[in-house]
């Protein structure tokens, strides 16, 4: 097995249970808002507090990068399984790999970055919430790594034969060329015979 490939396996794997366990998170602080009721005297109040924004943009985040974690392995075993694959067919992975890859970071830079400007950039008194950042930030660097992996793995730095992963100019030069040219050979002369032409053959006429 490829190097490349032990990378991505434990970068896509990872991904997929850190986004697990992000979901959980973030799930857990989303059920801590509701509705509550208190009493005033003879009087009952109810208040309703709303979840902040973020909270349900990182239960997304979650889980689109559990889709795209797990499609990736699924994607690249498959596809392996049944043979190469197509110059063409590999240069649209590899546009679909880094465009994901690349979405996904952005999603993580401004889940954590979002969340740390809610807490004021201070350690906030709930582990949960601490937890989340962390997770954000590891997630985030995941992805810029598995972006820039795809990226080395496509200009031929690192060997792959993963659909998505495969060198573009390597197959771009093995593709178009030329078949060497092949030639009948030429046939093999008549053997002449020795008894003279099958034919007759009128005598010359002397004067």
């Amino acid at each position: 097995m490829h190097l490349l490939h032990t990378a991505l396996y434990a970068l896509l794997g990872t991904a997929f249970v850190f986004a697990v366990i992000e979901l959980g998170l973030s799930g857990y602080i989303e059920s801590q808002y509701g509705s509550y009721d208190y009493y005033s005297g003879s009087y009952r109040h109810r208040i309703k507090i709303s979840s902040p924004p973020i909270v349900g943009f990182l239960i997304f985040c979650s889980v689109w990068t559990m889709l795209v974690a797990g499609g990736a392995l699924f994607s690249s075993w498959f596809f392996t399984r049944r043979g190469p694959i197509a110059r063409s067919f590999n240069f649209i992975m590899a546009i679909v790999h880094m465009l994901v890859y690349f979405v996904t970071m952005v999603f993580w830079l401004a889940g954590f970055a979002d969340m740390a400007a809610l807490l004021g950039g201070r350690v906030y008194g709930s582990d949960y919430a601490n937890a989340i950042i962390a997770f954000g930030v590891l997630l985030w660097l995941i992805f810029v790594a598995l972006l820039v992996l795809n990226i080395l793995a496509v200009l031929g730095i690192l060997t792959s034969d993963w659909p998505g992963y495969t060198p573009y100019k390597e197959q771009s030069g093995t593709e178009f060329q030329d078949a060497p040219m092949q030639t009948a050979p030429a046939p093999a002369p008549a053997p002449v015979s020795a008894q003279g032409p099958p034919y007759p053959v009128e005598a010359e006429a002397r004067v």
